[in-house]
């Protein structure tokens, strides 16, 4: 059976018991269902297959090197905000070509290194983001695709 579900009156992941899990590692203990998250991305690749879409997971969601190679395996790209999650999507083995880097706050090293790394594309959040990444990239005879987030300040 797929994901959590209950036999015997005992939990299991999958087709393992939680409580086996919890004696042999101890607790607290996090448990993912490879089978379920997979049956979800699937339905959800799926559903947008017609787009022919970069599915970027959101490496704040959960940065486990595990949980990131298996999202990656399934043909997911990452989405990071910070160097740090730049480092765990290529360590997780994200083609640097399936990273976008999105929100506030992104520093000029945070910037350089991710186009150095020659990520598939930055948000920016500010017309200074984008004159600072307009930049950088021209220091590096880089054009990357550059995405822009827009307040229309409906009231």
């Amino acid at each position: 059976m797929v994901g959590f579900h209950r036999r015997d009156g005992i939990l299991h992941a999958d087709e393992l018991a939680l409580s086996a899990l919890a004696e042999r590692w101890g607790t607290p203990l996090y448990v993912y269902s490879a089978s379920l998250l997979r049956a979800r991305y699937r339905t959800f690749e799926e559903a947008f297959a017609h787009l022919d879409p970069l599915i970027a997971y959101a490496v704040k969601a959960n940065a486990n090197l595990a949980l990131l190679r298996l999202i990656r395996a399934l043909g997911a790209g990452a989405d990071i905000v910070s160097e740090g999650e730049l480092h765990r999507a290529l360590l997780a083995g994200f083609a640097p070509e399936t990273v976008v880097f999105s929100g506030v706050g992104k520093t000029h090293d945070e910037l350089a290194r991710a186009l150095d790394a020659a990520i598939y594309a930055c948000n920016a959040e500010s017309e200074q983001e984008l004159a600072l990444i307009v930049r950088l990239a021209h220091d590096r005879r880089v054009r990357p695709l550059v995405g822009l987030r827009v307040n229309p300040m409906f009231e």
